[in-house]
């Protein structure tokens, strides 16, 4: 819960159960002028989705933004197509927070990202990166293409190999439903697939982790690039 004050996110007003009225989190929103009320257990409970909440409930403006807001700054953009687990688009959207995105944006039939289980999985990010949802894939590829970025997806039976790809210039990263990824009419929007290597007796990679995989090869990659350094912020080219 702290990690949300540290973020960009507008946070409205605090419910805090007497047990920690003093606490570092109630402590913070109060610094920092947000409304700090002090409520029972019962009602804790009553207004938290959590089977077991923590005694703090946090009320903040939604983080979700149009489409065409989106820009590119550090070159990387992720879009889910119909992911539809809540946990699986919670990690994402954690992942690529970290991996310090543009944007992720999510098509018709995703998760629904304020999802309380999504949220958690989330663990706060979603106040960490701009977040778009429910617009078609066709138009989140047009917009991303018209910002510069190569469209790559992921599927195993590609014989692109990731770690033979250069990823330095702008992406935008595709990734499908967990169960048939993306379909084969939608592929036909995209600039090129790659494979995850994957010696192992395993066709597939959770929808998850193979973002996260590709996502943190291309942040290596730029790390690595002649005259390229990355900051805490995310991949940024050299000033000269």
């Amino acid at each position: 819960m702290l990690d949300v004050l540290d973020t960009d996110a507008q946070v409205q007003e605090l419910f805090v159960t007497e047990e920690l009225a003093d606490g570092a989190i109630a402590e913070r929103a109060r610094s920092s002028g947000i409304p700090v009320h002090l409520v029972s257990s019962s009602i804790a409970k009553a207004i938290s989705d959590s089977v077991t909440p923590q005694g703090i409930v946090l009320v903040a403006a939604s983080p979700l933004r149009p489409l065409q807001s989106v820009a590119v700054d550090t070159g990387l953009v992720v879009i889910l197509s119909a992911v539809s687990d809540p946990g699986n688009v919670g990690t994402l959207v954690r992942t690529a927070a970290a991996a310090g995105v543009d944007a992720v944006i999510m098509t018709e039939g995703s998760a629904d990202v304020l999802n309380p289980k999504t949220a958690r999985a989330s663990a706060a990010a979603l106040f960490s990166v701009p977040l778009v949802v429910d617009v078609t894939l066709s138009d989140a590829v047009d917009h991303v293409r018209g910002l510069g970025c190569t469209v790559v997806g992921a599927d195993a039976r590609s014989d692109e190999d990731l770690y033979s790809t250069d990823l330095t210039a702008p992406i935008a990263v595709v990734l499908g439903n967990e169960s048939w990824g993306v379909s084969d009419d939608d592929a036909s929007l995209l600039d090129r697939n790659l494979s995850i290597p994957m010696p192992g007796r395993v066709e597939s990679l959770n929808v998850a982790v193979a973002g996260s995989v590709i996502l943190f090869e291309a942040l290596r990659q730029r790390r690595e690039a002649p005259g390229a350094r990355v900051s805490s912020g995310g991949p940024e080219e050299a000033r000269t």
